[in-house]
C-alpha cells in the first residue's frame, strides 16, 4: 500500500478582545521556513534542520549510549582482553524492527570478532580520537527487543566501575555460563542508522510586538488576536504536534499559561512555540515544514506618533545554549586562588580583556615547562597543579585547567575545551562579544620544553578567533583538499635564541598542526574546582571514554565521534554569549517615556547598570529564579534632543561586560528631527 502524505495548515482559531476600538490596526506576521530560520530554536539531540532544507524533521540515528565510563576499573590498563576462553555479552533493547545498518563501538579497541544475534562481525580500528574499536553491523542482524553482542576474540574491553552491571555478561568458560561482570558495566555503545522513536523543538521566546529587527522602537502593542499556524508532512503513522504558551513578561514565569494546544493559546506580546515529532512505522518520519506566528491588535501608542527616533542602537543579540551547563560561583578556593598567586599583578599590564587574557596564559605557560610526571596523577583543580612539587605538575589539560580557573578567579568567563587528543580553554572577550581560543600549551613538539604556546587569528581580518570558527576552516581546508589552512594565522611563542618567549607566526595544515580540532567537545561545566566529580579520571594520561561532554556534530567524512551519545549542530550550543544584555525598546502611553527591558545571560550576575544621559546610572538586580540568566525593566524617561542610554551587566567580582547602547531623539511632533531636510 503506497505511503500518504498527509499536509496540515492549521488554522488557529482568533481569541477577539471585547475592548472598544484603538488608535491603529496593525499585523505583526512571523514566519520560520529555512534551517537559518530553525537555528536558534532549543532541540534534542534527535531533531535535524539541516538534512531535509527548509523542514525540522528526525535525526536518522538513534544511539544506545554507552554508561558514563569516567571511572574505569582498575584504571587505564584494567581491560579485559577477550580470548576464546575469556568472551563477553552486551545486550541492547531495541523497541522494534525500524533497524538500518548499525555500529557497535567498544573501549579501549584492538581487533577482534563478536557475534551479533549469532551473526559474525569484525572489530577494527576507524577514524577517531584514539582508543576505540568498531564493527559494523547490516540492520538484518538486528531485532526487536534484545540484542545480544557476544565479544568472541581479541577485542580489549574496560568497564565503568561506576555501574552496577545489568546489560553486560562475562564468562570465563568458552560460553557455557554468563554471570553479570564483576566490576561495572563495559564501554560498548550502538549506533543504528534509523529514527528515533521521537524529537522536541522549542523556540526562543517571540515577541510578537517587533519587527525582528533591534533597531526599532516597539509600539505599545494592544493584541487582540494570536495564531500559530504551521505545515506539516507526515507520511504513514507518524505524527506532528504543537503547543503554545504565552506571557505579558519577556520570559516564561508563574504567570504564562501553561503549554496547550496552539490553537488554545490566548493573545499576549510573548509567546512560545514547542513542537514534538513522532517517527511511525517503517523507516519515514515526519517533518515539520513551516511555522508562522501571526499577532493582530492595535498601537494604542507608537515611537513615530510620540516623536521618538531611533537614531543609533549597539545591540548584540542573546545567544542561548539549549544545554545545561553549571557556571563557577565564588568561592574560598576561587578567592585563594586569586590572593595566593597574586594574579591582578599578572594581568596589571593589560589595557583590554584580550591583552589580559594573553598576559595571564603566558604566565601559566611557564610555572613549569612540558608534560611532566604529574601528567596522570592531578585533578582538574588549579590550586593543587600549582602547588605540585617540581616535576609533578601536568600536562595540557592541566596548563588549560589553571588558566581558565584562574582567569574565572579574576572574574572573566572561561571554560575548558577537549580537541581532538589535546585540552584548551575559551575566554569570553568582552571587547570582540566572543569567545576566543587559548592554546595554553601548544601541540607543537619544538616548544614544550620552550614553554610553547599560542593563539589563532583570521589571517584577514587579523580576529581573534574562537574553537568552533577554527574547526570550521580545518573542515574547510580537508574538503578543499588543501594542505594548509590558509586563512587562519597561528600566533606562536616559544623560547628561542631571540628570547623568552619569541612571537612568530605560522600557516599550519589541517594534518598536522590544526588537525587537532578536526573534532572537539564542550565539557558541561566550569566549576571543577569546587566540584571535582564527575571528571574522567586519568584524562588525557588515557584516550577519552567519558560519555558527559557535548561533541560538535562533524558531518562525514570528517566525523569522529559516532562512538559518543552526546552531540549538537546547533551553533548557540557551543557558541553562546555571556556577559552581555540585551536590549528591547518599547513605547508608552506617556509621550517620551520608554520602557527598556534588558535580558542577559551573566554567570554569577549582580546587577544591571542603566546609564541614561543626564541621570544617575540605575543598578537593578533584576528578575528570575536562575542567578545567571535574568531580565530587568527600566523606565527611560526622555529629554528633548538626542538622549543615550548605555547598560553593561556588573558580576560578582566586580567585573563589568560591554555595553549595550540606544540613542533616541526625542521632539514635537511638529518640530524637524535631526538630519530631516529643512
Amino acid at each position: 500500500m503506497p505511503t500518504l502524505l498527509r499536509y496540515f495548515f492549521l488554522a488557529a482559531i482568533t481569541l477577539t478582545s471585547s475592548s472598544a476600538l484603538y488608535a491603529a490596526d496593525i499585523t505583526v506576521e512571523k514566519s520560520f521556513a529555512s534551517a537559518a530560520d530553525f537555528e536558534p530554536f532549543f532541540r534534542d539531540g534527535s531533531i535535524d534542520i539541516q538534512s531535509a532544507p527548509g523542514a525540522i524533521t528526525l535525526r536518522r540515528e538513534l544511539v544506545l549510549p554507552p554508561p558514563l565510563g569516567n571511572k574505569l576499573k582498575d584504571g587505564i590498563s584494567g581491560h579485559i582482553a577477550i580470548t576464546p576462553d575469556r568472551q563477553a555479552r552486551k545486550t541492547f533493547i531495541l523497541p522494534d524492527d525500524r533497524n538500518g545498518n548499525a555500529e557497535v563501538f567498544a573501549f579501549p579497541g584492538g581487533t577482534g570478532t563478536a557475534l551479533v544475534n549469532g551473526a559474525a562481525v569484525t572489530f577494527g580500528p576507524f577514524p577517531h580520537h584514539g582508543g576505540w574499536t568498531r564493527a559494523e553491523v547490516p540492520a538484518s542482524f538486528l531485532q526487536a527487543g534484545t540484542n545480544e553482542v557476544i565479544f568472541t576474540n581479541g577485542v580489549a574491553l574496560s568497564q565503568d566501575r561506576e555501574t552496577q552491571p545489568k546489560t553486560s555478561f562475562f564468562s570465563s568458560d568458552n560460553g557455557k555460563s554468563w554471570p553479570p561482570a564483576e566490576g561495572g558495566e563495559f564501554l560498548i555503545s550502538l549506533r543504528i542508522r534509523r529514527y528515533p522513536p521521537k524529537g522536541t523543538i522549542v523556540s526562543p521566546v517571540i515577541d510578537t510586538a517587533t519587527t525582528g529587527t533591534v533597531e526599532a522602537i516597539a509600539p505599545l502593542f494592544k493584541i487582540r488576536s494570536l495564531a500559530v499556524q504551521w505545515r506539516a508532512i507526515v507520511p504513514g503513522s507518524g505524527s506532528v504536534t504543537l503547543e503554545a504558551r504565552s506571557g505579558t513578561t519577556p520570559w516564561p514565569d508563574e504567570s504564562w499559561t501553561s503549554w496547550s494546544a496552539v490553537d488554545r493559546v490566548l493573545p499576549a506580546r510573548y509567546v512560545q512555540v514547542r513542537a514534538g515529532i513522532q517517527a511511525g512505522a517503517g523507516d519515514v518520519a515526519p517533518s515539520l515544514a513551516r511555522l508562522t506566528v501571526t499577532a493582530r491588535g492595535d498601537a494604542t501608542a507608537t515611537a513615530e506618533r510620540q516623536g521618538c527616533v531611533l537614531r543609533d542602537c549597539r545591540n548584540p543579540p542573546l545567544i542561548r545554549n539549549s544545554q545545561p551547563y553549571a557556571f563557577q560561583r565564588p568561592s574560598e578556593k576561587l578567592a585563594r586562588l586569586r590572593t595566593e598567586f597574586k594574579l591582578d599583578d599578572v594581568i596589571a599590564g593589560g589595557q583590554t580583556d584580550l591583552d589580559k587574557a594573553l598576559l595571564l596564559r603566558n604566565w601559566v605557560r611557564t610555572r613549569w615547562t612540558c608534560n611532566d610526571a604529574g601528567s596522570g596523577h592531578r585533578t582538574w583543580d588549579a590550586l593543587e597543579i600549582l602547588n605540585a612539587p617540581e616535576g609533578q605538575h601536568g600536562m595540557c589539560v592541566h596548563f588549560a585547567t589553571v588558566f581558565y580557573q584562574c582567569a574565572l578567579a579574576l572574574g572573566f568567563n572561561a571554560r575548558p575545551v577537549i580537541l581532538s587528543g589535546h585540552f584548551v580553554a575559551d575566554i569570553w572577550c568582552k571587547e570582540l562579544g566572543k569567545w576566543v581560543l587559548m592554546d595554553v600549551e601548544s601541540v607543537q613538539p619544538e616548544g614544550f620544553r620552550q614553554h610553547g604556546t599560542a593563539s589563532y587569528q583570521d589571517a584577514k581580518t587579523r580576529e581573534s578567533l574562537g574553537t568552533l570558527e577554527l574547526h570550521r576552516a580545518v573542515v574547510r581546508a580537508l574538503e578543499a583538499g588543501e594542505s594548509n589552512v590558509t586563512d587562519v594565522i597561528q600566533l606562536y611563542l616559544r623560547d628561542s635564541e631571540a628570547g623568552p618567549m619569541t612571537l612568530t607566526e605560522a600557516v599550519r595544515g589541517p594534518d598536522s598542526g590544526l588537525g587537532i580540532f578536526r573534532s572537539f567537545c564542550l565539557p558541561p561545566r566550569n566549576n571543577y574546582l569546587d566540584q571535582l566529580e564527575p571528571w574522567e579520571e586519568m584524562h588525557g594520561e588515557n584516550h577519552y571514554h567519558s560519555n558527559a561532554y557535548l561533541w560538535w556534530r562533524t558531518n562525514p567524512p570528517f566525523e569522529r565521534d559516532a562512538q559518543y551519545s552526546r552531540r549538537t549542530d546547533r551553533t548557540g550550543d557551543i557558541d553562546w554569549s555571556v556577559h552581555t544584555a540585551h536590549l528591547e525598546l518599547t513605547t508608552t502611553e506617556t509621550p517620551g517615556v520608554l520602557t527598556v527591558t534588558a535580558d542577559t545571560l551573566t554567570p554569577n550576575l549582580k546587577a544591571f547598570r542603566f546609564a541614561a544621559s543626564g541621570h544617575e546610572p540605575v543598578f537593578l538586580p533584576g528578575e528570575g529564579t536562575d542567578p545567571d540568566s535574568r531580565r530587568a525593566l527600566f523606565t527611560w524617561r526622555l529629554t528633548p534632543g538626542l538622549n543615550t542610554l548605555s547598560v553593561t551587566t556588573l558580576n560578582r567580582f566586580d567585573r563589568e561586560g560591554k555595553a549595550s547602547t540606544a540613542t533616541v531623539e526625542w521632539k514635537q511632533p511638529d518640530q524637524p528631527q535631526q538630519g530631516d531636510a529643512p
